[in-house]
C-alpha cells in the first residue's frame, strides 16, 4: 500500500474527503519526523514505536574493488511493532 491508497482508505472508513485525509496524513508524517529529528520516540498504540539510534563510524569494503573505506557514523530511524500488531500480522 503507497501513500495515496492510505488516504483512499482513510476518506474511506472515516467519512472525509480525500483531500483532508492527506492533510491528516501529511500532519501525521510531519508530526513523526519533527519528533525524530529532536530525538524523541514516537508510540502509537496498536501499531508500534518510531525510535532512533546511532551507528558507530565503522570499516567497510568496496565490493567492486575490495578496498577498504570508513563508513561514516549516522543516526538511524527504527519501527519496533507492538505485539498486538504482531499477533495480528501472525495470524494463520
Amino acid at each position: 500500500m503507497n501513500k495515496t491508497e492510505l488516504v483512499s482508505s482513510i476518506s474511506v472508513s472515516t467519512g472525509v474527503s480525500k483531500e483532508t485525509a492527506n492533510k491528516i496524513m501529511d500532519g501525521i508524517i510531519d508530526g513523526i519526523k519533527q519528533n525524530l529529528t529532536r530525538g524523541k520516540d514516537v508510540r502509537i498504540a496498536g501499531l508500534g514505536r518510531f525510535h532512533t539510534t546511532e551507528r558507530k563510524e565503522r570499516m567497510g569494503r568496496n565490493p567492486r574493488t575490495g578496498e577498504s573505506l570508513k563508513i561514516p557514523a549516522k543516526t538511524v530511524v527504527k519501527f519496533t511493532p507492538y505485539s498486538d500488531l504482531a499477533d495480528e500480522v501472525n495470524k494463520k
